[in-house]
């Protein structure tokens, strides 16, 4: 049984594998066909003409001139010849005469350079020694001072002020430093502000003179500092005695100072002078005086009539604005107090009068409308404090 199942087995394979290469598909190559030879035409070729060769055998032909046609040939050349052998000297001078005129244009243009160049150095020297000439003759003979004039302060006469600059008549004005002058008389007059030296030619010195008048009174460590209107320490006195018109100033040390030294270095008084210019700008015052402390507690007393209180310099110019409306709106005139403006952007006003307006003025600035009174005050506030 077995046996008999192997071999059906073996013809299902067989059969099986014929089937399949009948289904399959026979692949024949094709042979390519030739292709045709193609004739080549013949090209027309175009014929050259045959040189005609000579044939040794035949005689040549010699044409011979006519002699009268010779003649004239010749002599028709001999006259060309003779026509350029005339003209060669004249084109000979042509050319060595344009040469001699490039050669005279070369030289006219170098001399003409060289000529140029000369005349601009002489002008040169010549220059230099006017120049040299001039200098010597002005600082020895001309420009010699004949005249000294003095404006501006009629304190000092001539011989002062030539004495102080060190000047005379008979010096020469460009030897003069006047800068130089100018400090040394500032330095020995220190009752004036500034001092002006200058030229006015050809023989005059003048002196423009600025006296230091007093301004501000400046109360510090219960002494009063006069200062002038161009920052320069005038005088220190215990009282307000004579200088009652002036405005008061607190809140500055000058201990360090001395008489004649200028104080417009010192921020403190800048800031002073800035806030100054600021209420005469707004229209606010008269200001009697001013104290402040490094630039954080300003108080201004107005007329002594009403202490102003503006704290800081933030915001100043709003503050002063607001201060000026409150003033000529809401506070009359007869009334007396405080007006707060420390806050920025609002306004507090507090009446006070008599010895409460004394102590809330700012200290050493109401001495100028009562010297006595406020000496009072002075020694109140400092036992208080």
């Amino acid at each position: 049984m077995k046996k008999q199942k192997l071999k059906k087995t073996k013809l299902n394979k067989t059969n099986t594998s014929a089937r399949s290469s009948r289904e399959q598909p026979v692949h024949t190559q094709r042979t390519p066909k030739p292709e045709p030879r193609r004739t080549p035409v013949p090209q027309e070729r175009t014929k050259r003409p045959a040189v005609q060769k000579h044939d040794p055998a035949e005689p040549v032909r010699v044409i011979s001139m006519n002699p009268a046609a010779r003649d004239r040939l010749q002599r028709r050349r001999e006259a060309e010849v003779q026509a350029k052998l005339k003209k060669l000297p004249q084109t000979r001078e042509k050319s060595r005469k344009k040469l001699r005129d490039q050669a005279r244009e070369a030289n006219s243009r170098r001399h003409q350079k060289r000529r140029k160049r000369n005349h601009t150095l002489y002008f040169m020297i010549l220059l230099f020694f006017v120049l040299v000439t001039g200098i010597t003759l002005s600082v020895t003979v001309f420009f010699n001072i004949k005249t000294i004039v003095v404006t501006g302060d009629k304190a000092y006469s001539v011989e002062e002020m030539s004495k102080l600059g060190g000047v005379s008549v008979g010096d020469n004005l460009f030897r003069l430093n006047l800068r130089k002058m100018e400090e040394e008389i500032l330095s020995k007059a220190i009752d004036l502000d500034s001092v002006s030296v200058e030229r006015a030619l050809p023989e005059t010195l003048r002196f423009r003179l600025k006296p230091a008048e007093p301004s501000v009174l400046l109360y510090s460590g219960g002494q009063y500092y006069v200062l002038s209107s161009g920052g320069r320490l005038i005088n220190i006195v215990s009282s307000t005695d004579g200088y009652e018109d002036i405005m008061i100033l607190s809140g500055i040390d000058l201990s360090k100072q001395k008489v004649g030294d200028f104080v417009t270095g010192n921020e403190a008084y800048q800031e002073f002078e800035s806030l100054l210019e600021s209420l005469t700008e707004h229209e606010i015052g008269p200001v009697n005086g001013v104290a402040m402390k490094n630039g954080v507690d300003i108080k201004v007393n107005l007329n002594n009539r009403i202490s102003l209180v503006i704290g800081n310099t933030i915001g100043l110019e709003d503050k002063l604005l607001l201060a000026k409306q409150v003033l000529n709106e809401e506070i009359g005139e007869a009334e007396s107090g405080v007006l707060d403006l420390s806050i920025s952007g609002k306004a507090y006003f507090q009446p006070k009068t008599g010895e409460d307006l004394q102590k809330v003025l700012p200290k050493g600035t109401q001495t100028a409308a009562d010297p006595a009174s406020s000496k009072d005050t002075d020694q109140k506030k400092e036992k208080t404090e």
